[in-house]
């Protein structure tokens, strides 16, 4: 479960791609998060849950799970581990405010709910959220 913007979902995928892992993505409405309804103690993204029902929270967490699944060292070492903090401390907190400085370019980064969501949802994502994410 995952916001096409979010760089904490991004990651996730990111990782998946390279451990070569299918995953089935659930965009989440931004406004209502009717999708991710089922999970009462975390109602942020990105969520995994297990073929076995299991729900995995944290993009780290998810990452260190699907990444251990792949038999390689690559992303154990002291640098990799160093880096990836760093990426998700310090660079993702920054990119999202990056693409979100006014109104206009919120509206944009929003816009990939119109192949989402219904017409109607699409315009709520897309003006409320825009509304709320440039204040």
């Amino acid at each position: 479960y995952s916001y096409k913007i979010c760089p904490f979902c991004n990651k996730v995928k990111a990782a998946a791609r390279y451990a070569e892992i299918a995953i089935k993505n659930v965009e989440v409405n931004p406004l209502t998060k009717s999708e991710i309804s089922f999970s009462k103690n975390h109602r942020k993204v990105p969520i995994l849950v297990m073929a076995d029902g299991n729900i995995v929270t944290e993009s780290d967490r998810i990452v260190d799970m699907v990444l251990s699944t792949k038999m390689d060292s690559t992303f154990a070492s002291a640098e990799a581990k160093k880096w990836a903090d760093w990426a998700s401390k310090d660079l993702a907190v920054y990119m999202y405010p990056n693409i979100t400085r006014s109104f206009t370019e919120c509206r944009s980064a929003l816009a990939y709910a119109d192949e989402s969501f219904s017409p109607l949802q699409a315009f709520l994502i897309k003006n409320i959220g825009a509304l709320g994410m440039s204040m």
